[in-house]
C-alpha cells in the first residue's frame, strides 16, 4: 500500500480453542541488533526497494519501499521510522543484478533471523474481550496455530492511520493540559 495503516487493532470475541496465541515481535530490536552485528547488511536493507504487491479478488496492490525505512523528520521523531516486512507480499526483486540480488537476500535472511528469535517475541492468547492495539509499522504480528475442532474462536481486527490518533492525541492532551508533542 501507498499508505499502510499505522495501527492495528485486534479485538477477541470468542476463543475457547487449543492454541491460536498471538505473537508480537518489536521489528525495531531486530533492526537495532541487524545495525550493529551487521552494519553492512542493515544499509542494504535501507537502501534496497523492495517489491510488494498482492493481487485477490478483484485487487491488485503495488508499491516499492526499502525493508527498512528512517529519518522521516515531517513525520515527527516518534514515527519516523518503520519496517516493511511481509515475506508472503514480496514480489520479484528483478530489477537488482545477481550480485546486489545476492546481497539482499543474504541480509534479509540475517533480519528474518533476528525476527523469529524467541527472545524478541512476545506471545498472549486472547480472551474473550480483550483488545490490543500496536504500532502496525513497529510490531509484527502473528499466531500459533490452533485446533479449530476443539472451541470456537473469533477475532477480529481493524486499523487506523496514524493521523487519526495523532489527532485524538493532540486533542485529548490540550483538553487535560499534557503536552502531546507528535
Amino acid at each position: 500500500m501507498d499508505s499502510p495503516p499505522g495501527i492495528q487493532l485486534l479485538h477477541s470475541l470468542k476463543n475457547s480453542v487449543t492454541g491460536g496465541s498471538s505473537i508480537f515481535v518489536d521489528s525495531f530490536r531486530a533492526v537495532e541488533l541487524l545495525k550493529e552485528n551487521y552494519p553492512e547488511d542493515y544499509e542494504v536493507l535501507v537502501n534496497t526497494p523492495v517489491t510488494f504487491h498482492y493481487v485477490n479478488d478483484g485487487h491488485h496492490m503495488y508499491y516499492k519501499r526499502p525493508t527498512i525505512v528512517t529519518g522521516e523528520p515531517q513525520s515527527g521523531p516518534a514515527w519516523e521510522s518503520h519496517v516493511n516486512y511481509a515475506p508472503q507480499f514480496q514480489g520479484p526483486m528483478d530489477d537488482l543484478s545477481p550480485k546486489d540480488t545476492k546481497k539482499f537476500y543474504s541480509a534479509f535472511q540475517k533480519f528474518a533471523d533476528y525476527v523469529e528469535d524467541d527472545s524478541l517475541r512476545y506471545q498472549l492468547t486472547l480472551q474473550p474481550g480483550q483488545l490490543v492495539m500496536f504500532a502496525n509499522r513497529r510490531v509484527f504480528h502473528g499466531r500459533t496455530s490452533f485446533d479449530p475442532t476443539s472451541g470456537d474462536r473469533h477475532l477480529k481486527g481493524t486499523y487506523l492511520n496514524l493521523d487519526s490518533l495523532k489527532d485524538k492525541l493532540r486533542v485529548l492532551s490540550h483538553k487535560y493540559g499534557f503536552d502531546s508533542s507528535v
